[in-house]
């Protein structure tokens, strides 16, 4: 949102005192800021009020304005805070009911054109989609949609990292999506709601009539999808009015609705193809996945491509003891600390992913709707074992079985040429199978610290099981195979479900690589992520649920989650896991839960998302 020279020339002269400019500056900022407020709060009373607020504590305080081209985020920030804590007073309170929005941002006489062009029902429609929002998601909208404000702009408001300003628009599109969708009307309808809801709520008929929204800031591919929406039935809206008032949007045809604005952090894009193993490899290939506990647990891979010869070979073998990969061309057999990941840093999908698990991790990616879905298998037994074929177009599923021991069996042990040298490069814990670990760190001002042991064979799950226990200020948090609690400062404890404490963290003994644990466990709960590769060694994971930020370090090699931050809404935060090559003494042994001392209550989430928002850590 660049700033024109007269408007900087304004600022100034009247930083430095000059009562007129000071004047002048109010006059042009009060109908601009009108109509930002009213977007947020669909309030007419409130936004006079906040605004009122606003421009006062403008005048007071303009000189501390450090830099003139940043006036509006500035400005902007100004009524946030304002409308934070009308909103924190208010909770202690019944909150009024939002009014049915009309025009409001515009006088009686200004929109008297508009409502002539616009039916009762499509301003109903657009009325109730936008009160279903959150006060947040309309203001994103705002700052991005009408002050074409860039990511970096938007998080200096709303003070967070343009990654969680990022995210949060995104999810506010969605959110509006879905409120859209209530109302009848299709995923084309998104643009035009936009548009004429800016319109509606513009400062003037002149702002309105000149109000235009770009391809380029909403990072959608609508193309002509805005001139073809489909409305439900029941809809009885004049289209061809509410295009013409629309005509003010810029079309692009770009392939995904989740790519990134480049003027932000730059996140590794996962190649736009399948996002099941194999498709790292334009050959034919096959693998198989063994579910031994049946889908939801632990997986076994076996993975073959064909060599030149057409002879079929077997490149990666996971089974419950370690994980083996095969170089063909150095005739070469690795064993090595870490599972299989797609080396495009998509997320391994599995056969047996419930389709809205799918969906979520292909849109997520941006990758098309079916990319790399292979067909749902909806079954629910031990001893399950999936054949998929992949090829550069396509996957699919060709053998569905059940083998209890399949394990036992050589193609599930060793089949790589008698001869074969074999390269172990593996560190002391994984070559024993398990080991005990420590952590420590802050968040929100509290300290954090803890122990636990974990597993990285099958094998080893049940004689060296996984278990956690954690200090965060005064919290006390336990997990263990025989159930978990948490206990807070005012002595009350609640039941945790087995195995709560490491969704989010590593689980190698489930058979998948951390960087994919941590993604699947974020869209178990539907939570954006991105994935940033840092170098060869390590890559990042990053967690966004409105302005709240969870960023997993990850080693690529050492197969583990070694550091989260916390960022967002005040909360500043670090922990960093310490694995330890020769495990701690004996005397560290797993806790004991009494399941009778406690209230049942079961607590099921991303805890870690829940620490971010200050739920535990308070």
């Amino acid at each position: 949102m660049p700033e024109t020279t007269d408007t900087i020339l304004l600022i100034r002269q009247a930083q430095s005192g000059n009562t007129e400019s000071l004047h002048r500056l109010a006059e042009i900022a009060t109908p601009r800021l009108q109509s930002h407020v009213y977007r947020m709060t669909l309030q007419e009373d409130l936004t006079a009020d906040i605004v009122q607020e606003s421009i006062l504590e403008m005048l007071r305080i303009i000189g501390k304005l450090k830099q003139a081209d940043k006036f509006w985020p500035w400005l902007y920030g100004i009524a946030t805070n304002k409308l934070h804590r009308h909103h924190r007073d208010e909770r202690k309170h019944n909150g009024p009911r939002i009014e049915e929005i009309g025009f409001g941002g515009v006088s009686q006489e200004q929109q008297q054109g508009l409502e002539n062009l616009l039916s009762q029902e499509l301003r109903q429609i657009i009325s109730r989609a936008m009160q279903g929002l959150k006060p947040r998601h309309r203001a994103v909208l705002s700052m991005r949609c009408y002050e074409e404000m860039s990511y970096a702009q938007i998080a200096e408001v709303l003070n967070c990292n343009q990654f969680a300003a990022q995210m949060l628009f995104l999810r506010a599109k969605r959110a509006l999506h879905k409120q859209l969708s209530r109302q009848g009307l299709g995923k084309g309808a998104l643009m035009m709601t936009l548009v004429l809801f800016g319109k509606m709520t513009a400062s003037s008929e002149a702002a309105a009539a000149q109000l235009t929204i770009s391809a380029a800031g909403m990072q959608v591919g609508l193309g002509a999808a805005v001139a073809a929406t489909v409305l439900s039935k029941g809809a009885a809206v004049t289209f061809m009015t509410a295009g013409a008032i629309s005509a003010g949007v810029v079309l692009n045809n770009t392939s995904s609705e989740m790519r990134s604005d480049p003027a932000t952090a730059e996140p590794h894009t996962p190649a736009k193809t399948t996002a099941v193993i194999g498709t790292n490899h334009s050959e034919p290939s096959q693998s198989w996945y063994f579910f031994p506990e049946g889908p939801g647990g632990a997986v076994m891979l076996r993975k073959t491509i064909l060599d030149e010869s057409g002879r079929e070979v077997c490149i990666t073998l996971q089974n419950e003891r370690d994980n083996y990969h095969y170089d063909i061309a150095k005739n070469i057999l690795f064993q090595d600390n870490w599972r299989w990941y797609n080396k495009d840093l998509s997320v391994l999908s599995l056969p047996t992913d419930p389709p809205a698990l799918q969906t979520f991790l292909n849109q997520t990616q941006g990758l098309n709707e079916q990319s790399g879905s292979a067909r749902f298998l909806p079954m629910r037994r031990d001893g399950l074992l999936v054949i998929a074929s992949h090829s550069a177009q396509e996957s699919d599923i060709t053998r569905v079985a059940q083998h209890e021991n399949i394990l036992e069996e050589e193609y599930f042990q060793f089949v790589w040429p008698a001869g074969t040298p074999v390269v172990d490069r593996r560190d002391t814990m994984h070559q024993r199978g398990w080991t005990t670990f420590d952590m420590a760190g802050q968040i929100a001002g509290k300290a954090v610290s803890g122990y636990g042991q974990i597993p990285f064979r099958y094998a080893e799950k049940n004689r060296h099981p996984a278990w956690l226990q954690i200090h965060i200020g005064s919290l006390y948090l336990v997990d263990t195979p025989q159930g978990g609690y948490l206990r807070d400062a005012a002595g009350s404890v609640r039941s945790l479900l087995p195995g709560s404490l490491f969704h989010g963290l590593s689980r190698p003994w489930m058979g998948l690589h951390a960087i994919d644990t941590v993604r699947r466990d974020a869209a178990l709960y539907q939570i954006l992520f991105t994935t940033r590769k840092i170098d060869e060694s390590y890559i990042e994971v990053i967690l966004c649920e409105e302005d709240i930020s969870c960023i997993f370090r990850i080693g690529l090699q050492s197969d583990l989650v070694e550091e989260i931050a916390f960022k967002g809404d005040g909360l500043e935060g670090r922990i960093k896991f310490n694995y330890h090559q020769e495990p701690l003494s004996d005397a560290l042994r797993i806790p004991y839960v009494s399941q009778s001392r406690h209230s049942q209550e079961v607590e099921q989430s991303l805890w870690l998302m829940d620490i971010s928002r200050a739920g535990l850590a308070k």
